[in-house]
Formats: C-alpha cells, sequence, structure tokens
C-alpha cells in the first residue's frame, strides 16, 4: 500500500460522539486518497477510531496529556502524506471540502497553504463565518492572520511548509 496524498490529522481529546463524526465527514470525502491521523490525548477515544474498521483510520496515543498544539504535533510524526490537513474532535467538513483544497494545491505548485471560510453550528442553524481576506493569493497577511486568525479545522498545507514552520520554531 502506497502513501497517502493526504494526511488529515484530528487532535482529539476525550469527545467520543464529536470524533465519531469528525471521522465519519473525512470518510464521506469525494477525495479518497487520504488517511486519518487520530492523536488522542486523552487516551479515552480508541474505541471510537477503531469502530470505523477502516484501515486508512490510525490511532495513535500520546504517552501523557500535552496539550492542543503538541497533540497536533504528535498526530502530524505520525503521519504520511504530502499535503496535511488539521481537523478537530469537534469539527466536521462538507463532503467536497478536501476535493477543492487539494485542487488548488495541484494547479498551483507555489502554493503553500490554502484555507477556508468555516461555518459555526447555532442550534439549528449553520453560520458561516467569512475571513476578512479576499478569496486568492496573498504573499502578505501575516499581521491580518495574526489578528483573526485561520480556522485550523479549514487549512490543507503541504509537508515542507509544516515542516519549515517547525524548524523555524524557537
Amino acid at each position: 500500500m502506497s502513501d497517502p496524498h493526504v494526511s488529515v490529522c484530528v487532535r482529539a481529546h476525550g469527545r467520543p460522539a464529536g470524533l465519531a463524526e469528525t471521522i465519519a465527514s473525512v470518510l464521506e470525502q469525494s477525495y479518497r486518497d487520504l488517511e486519518v491521523v487520530v492523536s488522542d490525548d486523552s487516551g479515552t477515544v480508541q474505541d471510537v477510531a477503531e469502530s470505523f474498521r477502516d484501515a486508512r483510520v490510525r490511532y495513535h496515543r500520546n504517552p501523557a496529556p500535552a496539550g492542543a498544539a503538541a497533540n497536533l504535533t504528535h498526530a502530524v510524526a505520525h503521519s504520511r502524506g504530502r499535503l496535511i490537513a488539521i481537523l478537530n474532535d469537534d469539527d466536521l467538513w462538507l463532503p467536497g471540502f478536501l476535493a477543492r483544497t487539494v485542487d488548488v494545491l495541484e494547479r498551483h505548485p507555489d502554493v503553500g497553504i490554502v484555507f477556508t471560510d468555516d461555518f459555526f453550528e447555532v442550534g439549528a442553524h449553520r453560520v458561516r463565518r467569512d475571513l476578512p481576506f479576499q478569496p486568492g493569493r496573498h504573499e502578505r497577511f501575516l499581521r491580518q492572520l495574526l489578528e483573526h486568525s485561520m480556522p485550523a479545522s479549514a487549512t490543507v498545507m503541504r509537508r515542507a511548509v509544516w515542516d519549515d514552520g517547525q524548524r523555524t520554531l524557537p
């Protein structure tokens, strides 16, 4: 079996019902060349990950709770894909999310990261949260990004972008 193109890195922490929905939303993607790497920071969701009985879903437990950032780093360390998608255990993707974001990266090899607007569920309603960025390419938006944040669960990046970020951390 060859390595998947996309590694969906799920940082999980003790929300089994949410995690089940999260994994299902990944497996229902129209884009299929993927793996789901569940990094468990609570030690309580192994049964959920394994209940899918899908070889693309891989479970890894942290030796001890490490926090959100370290949990994501743990997930990425266990991933094999050339692209990394981040997804929290209480978030869902619409079925075409990966197809659209991966397509941007495939058509534009010089683009390192793609992110989208996202939605919040408020009661029975889905409310769109528009980011303050115009669609398209942005070369210099770090200040706005830090002020407004991009939604982690709506982000897909090249592994090289992740690796470069890890090397430049203090």
